[in-house]
Parts: C-alpha cells; sequence; structure tokens
C-alpha cells in the first residue's frame, strides 16, 4: 500500500508545479491522481479491505475544500478541493484532514511572512498544492 502512497504524493508534485508556475492544475494531473486511488480502490475490495465507506469518507475534506471555493466565490479554486478529493481514497480521511489542516497553517504562516516582509499585499495570491503536498507529506509520515 505504501506504492501508492508514493504515487500519490509524486502526482502531488507535478500538481504542485503546475500550481506554482500556471497557477492550474491540467486535467492529466486529476486523471492520474483519480486512476491511482481507483486502483487503490480496487486492490483494497480484492484484498477484503474496507472499500466502500472509507473511500466516500476520505472524499469529504476535499468536498469542504470545494464547498470553501464556492463560498469564498473562488478565492480558492476549485483545482484545489477537486485534486483533494482524487488523492483522498490513497491517504484516507484522517490524513486528509491532518495534511489540510497543515496546509493552511503553513500557508497562513507564509501569507503572514510575506505580508511584513512587503513582499504581497492583500490582493496577493499563493498557490496552495504546494503547501498540501508539504501537509500531506507531514500527516502522512506522522500518522501513518
Amino acid at each position: 500500500m505504501k506504492l501508492f502512497t508514493i504515487l500519490s504524493l509524486a502526482v502531488t508534485v507535478v500538481a504542485a508545479v503546475y500550481d506554482v508556475r500556471k497557477k492550474e492544475l491540467p486535467r492529466f494531473v486529476f486523471f492520474a491522481a483519480c486512476l491511482i486511488s481507483a486502483i487503490f480502490i480496487a486492490k483494497s475490495a480484492f484484498l477484503g479491505g474496507s472499500w466502500f465507506i472509507a473511500p466516500l469518507l476520505s472524499l469529504i475534506p476535499g468536498a469542504a475544500l470545494v464547498a470553501l471555493a464556492f463560498l469564498s466565490k473562488e478565492a480558492m479554486g476549485y483545482g484545489d478541493g477537486l485534486f483533494a478529493m482524487s488523492v483522498g481514497p490513497v491517504f484516507g480521511m484522517e490524513i486528509m484532514f491532518m495534511g489540510i489542516f497543515a496546509a493552511f497553517f503553513l500557508c497562513g504562516i507564509t501569507s503572514v511572512l510575506l505580508l511584513v516582509l512587503k513582499r504581497a499585499d492583500r490582493k496577493s495570491s499563493l498557490p496552495y498544492i504546494p503547501f498540501l503536498l508539504v501537509g500531506m507529506g507531514v500527516a502522512g509520515y506522522v500518522f501513518a
């Protein structure tokens, strides 16, 4: 099962690079993440693991990010939430929540530092996926 975690983190690295460079995520990144999650769920089903409830619950953190994008009138992009939903089944609900919390925390600290150093203003935006990558890496290492 570690192979799926490594593959999902690799796809997240690609997504983070695209998010930093272009502030958008290409479709092939979503498809790759969804394919890895689908294979993970199929493998769990064949090995007798939890293949229905656990993957369904792991979509909740990403769905919360999509709802946040909707409620904030896209101050945070839909792609961030959709990407979190696409890697959610591999990491599980607990690690996703902790990773998203860590990502928000790191993004907030970075934002404050950039404001204090006058490198950014209130209208500036930061890509979220790199922070999600770090948050998921830390949460996966600490809690797995």
